[in-house]
């Protein structure tokens, strides 16, 4: 599954997660409902489709390469009996048809190797007799036309395999376009949960994120105090950036993918309200801060 989609996927599973968790907040909203039945829907489809698309077509490919080598060594041996009768016969007609050397065999398109193995397979069935002088027997030239046979059944299985991984790619890219509509629709119902329950809307925020998992992307963490005590369920919002966090029983919390440079927060717990300007955050490293609601 290619980065992007796997990267959607990811957050659109997250975004689900936390949905359920807190399912008897939103449960009596028959839209709502809906809307998280079709995503869920969504991600089943983003599963099953990309496990087609994760296919390979490297055991056909494989056996294809198999085949061709051996039919080329083949088709060599056979234009080695044909050039020997054709030497010795003053055939030079004949001489001229069985030029093929196997370098250019090897770098010849599908097609091509095929349309050149039937013409030096022609040429031997019509010297058949001839060619057992020259060790050719009829029994080597129907081995080769067998070979030829298999290896022209195992283009159309390469080429259906990677139709149906391009297939499955556009499918995924419409399926993740579909989920994102789908979020959108969520995003309008959380709004009306953004003051009457701001821990579920955090969680929901932070689960929005779509995050790539190649990167490594900047943490702020931290704790939230009044004095000496920790403070759980503290909303903390990167002002500017669209992120969040809530805080856990111990009042630590963690927000990742901060930009880098200088940012600015907002920490609420109920009627408490304060803004911490003039932080930083350094390429590469995670900024630690306590904040104390106290102070």
């Amino acid at each position: 599954m290619k980065k992007s989609i796997n990267n959607h996927s990811k957050m659109f599973n997250t975004i689900i997660a936390v949905l359920m968790s807190n399912q008897t907040i939103w449960n009596t909203i028959v839209a709502m409902v809906d809307a998280v039945t079709g995503l869920k829907t969504t991600v089943a489809n983003i599963i099953s489709i990309g496990l087609v698309q994760a296919q390979s077509t490297k055991g056909i490919t494989l056996n294809k390469k198999q085949v061709r080598a051996g039919l080329t060594s083949k088709v060599m041996t056979i234009i080695g009996g044909l050039r020997s009768f054709a030497i010795t016969t003053g055939n030079e007609q004949l001489l001229h048809d069985c030029h093929f050397t196997e370098a250019q065999l090897k770098v010849m398109s599908a097609t091509k190797f095929t349309t050149t193995c039937q013409f030096i397979i022609d040429l031997a069935l019509t010297y058949k007799i001839e060619l057992a002088d020259y060790n050719i027997t009829a029994a080597y030239i129907t081995a080769t036309v067998t070979d030829a046979a298999i290896y022209v059944s195992l283009i159309p299985q390469t080429r259906e395999k990677i139709g149906q991984i391009k297939n499955a790619t556009r499918q995924l890219n419409q399926l993740v376009k579909d989920g994102m509509s789908q979020v959108k629709i969520l995003d309008q119902f959380m709004l009306t949960f953004k003051e009457s329950n701001p821990n579920f809307y955090a969680q929901y925020k932070d689960a929005r994120k779509i995050i790539d998992a190649g990167i490594r992307h900047n943490k702020f963490t931290g704790k939230v105090v009044k004095g000496n005590f920790a403070v759980s369920g503290a909303l903390i919002e990167v002002l500017n950036e669209d992120k969040s966090g809530v805080t856990a029983w111990n009042g630590e919390f963690e927000i990742e993918g901060v930009h880098t440079g200088p940012f600015s927060i907002k920490v609420k717990d109920g009627s408490v309200e304060k803004i911490i300007n003039d932080l930083r955050m350094r390429r590469g490293t995670d900024l630690n801060y306590v904040i104390d609601l106290a102070a």
